[in-house]
């Protein structure tokens, strides 16, 4: 037996329901529709975002470029470097772009001799990134830096901060590096040993490691 008899009940039913859940439901249908389009609205955003830091990235890389070719440290061509630079890490700092742009922008200001410049800009590459490989490649370039401004103990510091396998390798033989230079040849030793170890553990031997461990040897003999 049907629920509702008559047809004029039915109606009534249905007219019921409506006055009883109608606004509700109209919400709901509207807070839906709002969700669709600001999730495409926001996704629209992100690839826009995306594709300007791309473009300011590129920017950047030619104007590096530029004043490499230059030969010329003061030229208008590092000035715009310098301009370009600091525009992309304001205006895009959550991309993986301007993690890469200060990267570069490292590379540029030791080619340029400018070390307390580089060592900024790899440490705002560390502090501005959530990728694992960025922030280990900053990190061992940062510790090169403060190497050849004397600053030993720091480096160790800085590379003993955060243990990640893949990179294991070659912090261990920049620490040999480091202890080396501070004539610690026990430490430089160890850490040499490490790296060989690591590099063969992950199926990418260093032959440049053998040569260290030899000279170390002749040295101490």
């Amino acid at each position: 037996m049907d629920v509702y008899q008559t047809e004029e009940e039915q109606i009534e039913a249905i007219k019921k329901w409506w006055r009883d859940n109608g606004t509700s439901m109209v919400v709901g249908v509207v807070i839906a529709l709002s969700a669709v389009f600001g999730w495409k609205s926001w996704q629209k955003h992100g690839i826009e975002g995306a594709e300007r830091a791309s473009v300011a990235y590129e920017s950047v890389v030619e104007a590096v470029q530029n004043a490499e070719n230059s030969g010329d440290t003061s030229s208008i061509e590092n000035t715009t470097v310098t301009h370009l630079g600091e525009k992309m890490l304001e205006e895009h700092q959550d991309t993986t772009y301007s993690q890469l742009a200060a990267l570069l922008l490292a590379k540029h200001a030791v080619e340029k001799e400018d070390l307390s410049g580089a060592a900024t800009h790899l440490q705002w590459a560390i502090d501005n990134t959530d990728d694992e490989s960025i922030r280990m490649v900053a990190k061992l370039r940062l510790a090169k830096v403060l190497l050849a401004q004397d600053n030993g103990d720091e480096a160790l510091t800085l590379l003993d901060s955060e243990k990640v396998p893949a990179f294991e390798a070659a912090v261990e033989e920049l620490k040999g590096d480091i202890y080396l230079s501070k004539d610690d040849s026990v430490q430089a030793r160890k850490a040499y040993s490490a790296a060989s170890v690591a590099a063969k553990r992950m199926n990418k031997p260093r032959p440049i490691l053998e040569l260290k461990l030899d000279d170390l040897a002749v040295s101490e003999s």
